[in-house]
């Protein structure tokens, strides 16, 4: 993964997810990856890489397509440099807007203005 770039964004309407990647300092990408197939509004989206090259990219969305439906913060997970992720839910709970992501030899953190996530080894610290 040495020298690469990343761009990733929502379309459709911010319900498919999906992120491209360069090996070439830019010049060329690669077709998109799909970071998430479930078809939510997703938005207030933030990319992370950790000195492993795994990529991490939090992003909130709503539990169901319906309006005034739960408010998820969401955390992707890539170890193969884009090509597939795993999606898991951090919180339901009180989520704030505009959370902010970090990734350190710890593990990777999630703040916003109510608190502060953090995940070291798939588990909630």
């Amino acid at each position: 993964m040495e020298q690469s770039i990343f761009f990733h964004r929502s379309s459709v309407r911010w319900a498919v997810f999906e992120l491209w990647r360069s090996n070439d300092a830019g010049a060329t990408f690669s077709a998109p990856s799909l970071v998430t197939t479930e078809g939510h509004f997703h938005y207030d989206q933030r990319m992370a890489v950790d000195a492993k090259g795994t990529i991490y990219i939090s992003y909130m969305d709503n539990e169901t397509a319906r309006p005034r439906s739960v408010t998820r913060l969401r955390l992707a997970r890539s170890r193969d440099e884009g090509r597939t992720f795993s999606v898991e839910t951090v919180t339901t709970q009180r989520v704030s807007d505009k959370p902010e992501l970090a990734a350190s030899a710890d593990g990777v953190h999630i703040g916003d203005r109510l608190r502060i996530e953090s995940r070291a080894h798939s588990r909630l610290l």
